[in-house]
């Protein structure tokens, strides 16, 4: 396979995982829309499940613990001497403008490395209307 046929492969790929993953957006929201309305019925009909042929579907809860106040739970954790469960990091959020700035200018910063990566942009011709 020679160069030309490689990218013209990469094209018909690249067009057949668009097609697949509009497919799958597609499927997903159909999905979801599913459970809500499963969901709703169970409830409304005071049922925790219902029995297909090929399943049991059945409303389940989990419990998850939110962190609501990250500064008061770090001093409680800290008083408790639970210090293993708190760490300085970086926020990376906040640094990103200043990292986009840096790049621009070239400057690198302790601890930080510009990083070139490659990849491959395709640009089709314009269609002529």
């Amino acid at each position: 396979m020679n160069i030309q046929q490689k990218a013209e492969r990469l094209l018909q790929a690249r067009e057949a995982v668009n097609e697949l993953e509009a497919q799958l957006k597609i499927l997903k929201a159909e999905r979801d829309t599913m459970q809500d309305d499963v969901m709703a019925h169970l409830k409304r009909q005071g049922f925790a499940s219902v029995k297909t042929a090929s399943a049991t579907i059945t409303i389940a809860t989990k419990k998850t613990l939110r962190v609501l106040n990250e500064r008061e739970l770090i001093t409680e954790l800290k008083s408790k001497g639970l210090n293993d469960y708190v760490c300085e990091s970086l926020n990376k959020d906040l640094f990103k403008p200043l990292a986009n700035k840096l790049k621009k200018e070239g400057r690198i910063m302790a601890g930080t490395e510009l990083v070139e990566t490659e990849y491959i942009s395709i640009k089709e011709p314009k269609k002529v209307k």
